[in-house]
């Protein structure tokens, strides 16, 4: 189940974002995963942009009668190209 969304602040940039959660323990799944993800973007042209935001993503799992939990968390950037 998640969430995303895009919002313009001027012709040139722009602030994007996601949030979900899974797993519920449902067949060979994690028992609960979540992440959120937010970014403020730079349009270059028509087909170029990039973004610089940060993103959190952890997973809870049993793994050999251990719960095991993965937090993963830090800086992105990225590119993006549309045609």
């Amino acid at each position: 189940v998640g969430v995303s969304g895009y919002a313009p602040l001027s012709d040139d940039w722009f602030v994007v974002g996601f949030a979900d959660v899974g797993g519920f323990g449902i067949g060979s799944s994690s028992e609960l995963s979540w992440q959120a993800f937010g970014a403020v973007g730079y349009h270059f042209n028509e087909t170029w942009s990039a973004e610089l935001g940060y993103r959190y993503l952890s997973i809870e799992q049993e793994v050999d009668r251990f719960d095991v939990t993965l937090d993963m968390y830090g800086p992105v950037i990225g590119i993006t190209a549309r045609f």
